[in-house]
């Protein structure tokens, strides 16, 4: 009876990821990973391969970069990016998975910020 119990709850939680992966293909959203960058405004930047991609809220509790710092090593899943700079996409789950320092961003990048106009808390 338990190895019965325990095939059910193994062949749901199949389905269930099934069912998200399938979502998330329809809707084209992506995971990735990267080192965050925050703005003067408390905006957040995804570092995507050391291009900065300004993530767009798309969750019903608004804000949801606060608690982070320039640095921080970052999963987030996102729909498309767009085609200008720094690209734009937008964003409904961020999770850190581990903390950084303005130091663990490459400083061309922070530079290259900075001559835009963009106020980068370090």
């Amino acid at each position: 009876m338990r190895k019965r119990t325990a095939l059910m709850a193994l062949a749901a939680l199949l389905a269930a990821l099934c069912l998200c992966a399938g979502i998330m293909a329809a809707k084209g959203l992506t995971f990735r990973v990267g080192r965050c960058v925050v703005t003067g405004e408390g905006d957040c930047l995804l570092l995507m391969d050391n291009a900065p991609v300004l993530l767009e809220g798309r969750t019903p509790f608004g804000r949801a970069f606060g608690s982070y710092a320039t640095g921080d090593l970052l999963l987030g899943l996102h729909d498309g990016i767009s085609e200008s700079w720094p690209g734009r996409t937008g964003c409904y789950f961020v999770l850190r998975l581990q903390k950084g320092g303005a130091g663990q961003v490459p400083a061309a990048v922070l530079d290259e910020l900075a001559g835009m106009g963009w106020a980068v808390r370090r």
